[in-house]
């Protein structure tokens, strides 16, 4: 009996041994996979800027592309930056609409949170109604202080007292810090949710150079949102976002700059 008992726990930690060999596998392949996607996502951004900035086909924006690397094709959008809400710049109302409408709080809790954006940012030490200097921080307990400087990150409204992970994951999508400057929403670019959230369509279609690259993106600290998707199988995609910025034509300036890149993600559609 008690060899078979012995017989018996050795099976089930053979057994063990083998899933958590057949899991780190597909753990490894999992890995190498999205290593795989981002080198070709990174790829196709630029090779789609490349194109842009040489003026090959492009006429307006928000554009769409595909290109093929290495037999895997993937879908290319380029759209201007202005079309998401640049929380460096966007006054308290919109921030206030934002939350309540996308990031799914209350009216009161909004304009709390949104005071508290305006002061995180502004350079003086008083708080606006509602709002928090560093003072609110220390009492909170926050190991956090108002910068009193733009937002360098989306991910920095995370410091700002009172916005959770839960809501920051709900707006994420909509914000950016690489917007227009004037705090104008690009109507042609925004996400339709954000255009709904806002109450509003704004900036009329602008012209267009010879090249097909709207005047208002070279050298004038506008960016781009260029977002690329690869087919993970079935309905999923791996999605890449870069924003990146088009330089005016200078001797010893790159033509393109990366500003920054999100993390991946994965996007399963529902359709």
């Amino acid at each position: 009996m008690a060899v078979l008992w012995i017989v018996a726990a050795l099976v089930i930690l053979v057994a063990g041994l083998s899933a958590s060999v057949r899991s780190d596998v597909q753990s490894t392949a999992s890995l190498r996979d999205q290593v795989a996607m981002r080198a070709l996502a990174e790829g196709a951004v630029l090779l789609a800027m490349r194109d842009l900035s040489a003026g090959k086909g492009a006429a307006a924006l928000p554009l769409e592309t595909s290109i093929s690397l290495g037999g895997t094709p993937i879908r290319i959008r380029m759209a201007s930056a202005a079309g998401w809400l640049d929380i460096n710049t966007a006054p308290p109302e919109r921030l206030e609409r934002l939350l309540a409408h996308i990031g799914g709080l209350d009216r009161r809790e909004a304009q709390v949170l949104a005071a508290r954006i305006v002061d995180w940012r502004d350079p003086d030490t008083v708080a606006t109604p509602g709002g928090a200097e560093d003072e609110a921080y220390e009492s909170a307990g926050s190991v956090y202080r108002t910068r009193g400087e733009r937002f360098a990150t989306p991910e920095d409204l995370l410091q700002v007292l009172g916005v959770s992970f839960e809501v920051f994951d709900r707006i994420r999508g909509f914000v950016t810090t690489e917007g227009s400057g004037d705090g104008v929403l690009d109507a042609r670019s925004a996400p339709q949710a954000l255009l709904e959230a806002m109450g509003e369509s704004a900036l009329p279609a602008g012209s267009f150079n010879a090249a097909g690259v709207p005047p208002e993106f070279l050298g004038a600290g506008n960016a781009l949102r260029v977002e690329a998707r690869i087919s993970a199988g079935g309905r999923r995609e791996y999605v890449h976002v870069a924003w990146i910025r088009i330089n005016a034509a200078s001797e010893g300036s790159l033509p393109i700059e990366v500003l920054r890149t999100e993390p991946p993600t994965f996007w399963t559609s529902t359709d």
